[in-house]
């Protein structure tokens, strides 16, 4: 009984935590510490920052509206890390609402950026790119530049432009380096295994998505390593190297199991589907209902085009699964965000957009 008492009196203990810390502050004060300790979260535990905001959400009320911006903010990249779809479209609508705010014209580029996510993992590829067009218009910063050219560089991959995006991660590649911003290093490594991997370039593919986990894991940059380790058993599958992909297979796991995504745990299931199949013929049938069960859920139509062959190899007719469609636009973004000059982007031409923006070594 006493055994029982205390674990529960530890369990309150541990959900009243965050408001202890705070209760003693005034309340600009308590906003001022969700906020710095929310955003030190961002890198290492994206949910945790969500989880301490979404906890402490009644006190957004007693705050400024550029510390609404900034909370806001915050959510917006922890979402885009952790692939929380229906978070970031909530979170944009909040934001939509503060763009009169300095914090927010400070950091516009990352906030259009973030916009760009939205579009394109809910298939607006076409209005995704405007974003980042956008954003790249707003970039001030040489991480702004980099960060909207890398995302620039995954929607021209979903559209299918892989020699669009091949120079425009060289670009990025190269201002990264010069700057030294080594977690956008590592996400241009990961994307350019992906192009690699479309290519049929295994060995590279490789190459890339192992340069992109140790650079991740320099910088404790967990939901990185994460999407490469992914990345990296997909090319164990290529390679039918079923010992290295047991091998990360534990790894991926624990780090699913402590901060799981929709789409990446969806994209992970289909790849360990295909391996139990391949391995175990006696469970065909329940590996090809969970491979069906994920497809759906992915964001990335270059990664449901990539999985393409090996589904076939299951007997799986990929005409039936449901598909990533690319759809063209979203009003109510649009009519949100007029601050992006949505018509001029999808008049110009994407080089003379980037030239206008001093992209020189990019080729035509």
């Amino acid at each position: 009984m006493k055994k029982g008492l205390l674990i529960l009196w530890l369990f309150l203990l541990s959900v009243s935590t965050t408001e202890g810390r705070y209760q003693d502050m005034d309340t600009s004060e308590t906003v001022a510490a969700l906020l710095k300790e929310a955003s030190d979260h961002l890198i290492v535990l994206p949910e945790k920052s969500v989880e301490l905001l979404s906890d402490n959400i009644t006190t957004l009320s007693y705050a400024t509206k550029n510390e609404q911006a900034q909370w806001h903010y915050i959510t917006l990249v922890a979402t885009v890390r952790t692939s929380d779809l229906l978070a970031l479209q909530q979170t944009l609508l909040s934001l939509a609402e503060l763009q009169t705010t300095q914090f927010y014209q400070s950091h516009s580029s990352v906030i259009l950026n973030g916009l760009g996510v939205w579009m394109r993992r809910s298939g607006y590829l076409e209005m995704a790119k405007m974003s980042y067009f956008c954003a790249l218009e707003d970039a001030t910063l040489p991480i702004d530049k980099v960060r909207a050219l890398s995302n620039l560089a995954v929607v021209e991959r979903n559209l299918g432009h892989n020699t669009d995006a091949e120079n425009v991660y060289q670009s990025a590649m190269q201002l990264a380096k010069e700057n030294e911003f080594d977690s956008y290093l590592a996400i241009i490594q990961n994307n350019l295994g992906i192009l690699r991997l479309v290519n049929e370039q295994y060995s590279e593919a490789l190459q890339y998505f192992s340069q992109s986990i140790e650079n991740f894991q320099k910088i404790d940059h967990r939901a990185g390593e994460l999407l490469s380790g992914i990345n990296l058993l997909h090319v164990f599958l290529y390679l039918e190297d079923d010992l290295m992909f047991d091998r990360l297979d534990g790894r991926i796991v624990r780090m699913l199991k402590r901060s799981p995504a929709g789409s990446r745990t969806a994209y992970y299931n289909i790849l360990k589907a295909v391996q139990t199949a391949r391995l175990q013929p006696d469970k065909l049938e329940s590996s090809i209902f969970t491979i069906k069960q994920n497809y759906a859920l992915l964001d990335d139509v270059a990664i449901q085009k990539l999985l393409t062959p090996l589904v076939r190899q299951l007997g799986i007719d990929t005409e039936e699964l449901p598909p990533m469609v690319a759809r063209t636009y979203n009003d109510e973004f649009l009519q949100l965000y007029a601050s992006c000059n949505w018509q001029k982007y999808s008049d110009e031409t994407y080089m003379s957009v980037l030239k206008s923006h001093s992209i020189e070594d990019i080729n035509p």
